[in-house]
């Protein structure tokens, strides 16, 4: 049976209601939607939220919550979360090796806050956006393939989709099945992660209970948003289930816990996110996951350490180039889920500058910046993406088309 889609404006218009000077027409409707709403609140991911009196801020907040209550994944916010992560991407892969020093000197004051494009080009993405695409696609193929995929079947194609992207890296792919690996524009190498090559070069599968290696890079955590988008609409999963399969892709490549918990609290976020959490919650909620799932873990209790030091440099009074160095540089995991934490709670609303924050600086730029561009992206959704990251931005077609297999367009029990 067909259902009722409710898009963002429709609900903005429940809320709308909540905030006129007149109950002369809607004063029962009003005292619904105000019941409704305060009943919820403060329940949402135990989080007790400090609105204040900004109208502005109310609705922000009434938005999501109602979002999460009516039972529904956004379908602009799934497009935003794999097309914002790939801005990001695009955005800092041109400086992922040039020093603090250098981009501030180079692109002023404001550190690199567009695409620097002659005519026809295109905003060129890394392999971040690469494997990306083929994680989505290999999380498309279990569905395809098996209905209601268990675990190990969306691992299983993960891997599959992975070793498709590796032929692109080593030679390009010649094989018969109808993958993304057949488009030319996805058989170039842009800076592939030595990690990946080396794990998915030997013929074996890493996993949590057989690491591969011992690398933390953040090779794991900039692919993963996908996992967040899927399972956030299934049912039949929790936010726990998906962090795990978040971190168990992750250790495909990269066999720390350093390389793969930071990946896990990472997909718990997106995942909050598409159910209609806050920033603030989201990061919360994903903290408190890793520490259940991941309980006698020194890295998990490192990377929860490191997220709350995110959220306190958020709200401190320093600089964002302070900021940022103190998180890390973002060549391993859980300084990448750092940077990009503080870049999206801090300019959450204002999508331009949390992905100038997040790629500049002298480090991993199209990573931080990836990550940040999936959580910001999923947070406000396509259409408050500035057209300037959407116009001439690399591979745009293959997003959005990965985009429009990933949304499943269900409701979702409460």
């Amino acid at each position: 049976m067909e259902r009722k889609f409710w898009t963002d404006d429709e609900i903005r218009s429940l809320i709308d209601v909540v905030f006129r000077e007149s109950d002369d027409d809607n004063g029962e409707k009003k005292q619904d939607i105000m019941s409704y709403i305060s009943s919820r609140i403060l329940p949402v991911d135990n989080v007790k939220f400090n609105v204040g009196n900004a109208p502005e801020e109310r609705r922000k907040l009434y938005f999501h919550v109602f979002k999460r209550c009516l039972g529904y994944v956004d379908k602009g916010s799934v497009f935003g979360c794999l097309i914002g992560g790939a801005a990001g991407d695009a955005l800092g892969y041109p400086v992922e090796f040039v020093s603090t020093g250098e981009i501030f000197a180079k692109y002023g004051k404001d550190g690199v806050a567009s695409y620097r494009l002659s005519s026809g080009e295109k905003a060129l993405i890394s392999d971040d956006t690469q494997m990306t695409l083929f994680t989505a696609e290999g999380l498309w193929y279990a569905r395809e393939n098996f209905g209601n995929p268990s675990l190990q079947n969306y691992i299983d194609e993960i891997y599959n989709a992975y070793k498709r992207w590796y032929s692109t890296q080593t030679g390009g792919y010649n094989g018969n099945e109808n993958t993304i690996a057949e488009d030319e524009r996805l058989n170039v190498r842009r800076a592939p992660g030595g990690t990946c090559l080396s794990a998915l070069g030997s013929g074996k599968m890493g996993s949590i209970e057989e690491p591969i290696n011992t690398s933390k890079g953040c090779g794991g955590i900039m692919r993963a948003a996908p996992i967040a988008i899927v399972m956030a609409q299934n049912d039949g999963y929790s936010m726990e289930e998906a962090a795990y399969l978040g971190a168990q892709s992750a250790a495909i490549t990269h066999g720390n816990q350093l390389g793969y918990i930071p990946t896990a609290a990472f997909v718990a976020i997106i995942y909050s996110l598409l159910r209609g959490n806050t920033p603030v919650g989201a990061v919360l909620a994903a903290k408190d996951v890793i520490l259940k799932i991941f309980p006698d873990s020194k890295a998990a209790m490192t990377t929860a350490e490191l997220m709350d030091k995110a959220l306190y440099c958020a709200k401190a009074d320093i600089s964002d180039i302070d900021a940022v160095s103190s998180l890390g540089e973002g060549w391993v995991a859980e300084e990448t889920l750092a940077i990009a934490i503080y870049s999206f709670v801090k300019y959450s609303g204002d999508f331009k500058k949390a992905l100038s924050v997040a790629v500049s600086h002298g480090g991993d730029s199209d990573s931080t910046g990836a990550v940040t561009g999936n959580m910001i992206g999923a947070y406000v959704g396509i259409n408050a993406i500035p057209d300037e990251f959407k116009k001439n931005l690399e591979l745009y077609d293959v997003l959005e088309n990965m985009s429009e297999k990933l949304f499943y367009d269900v409701k979702l029990s409460r």
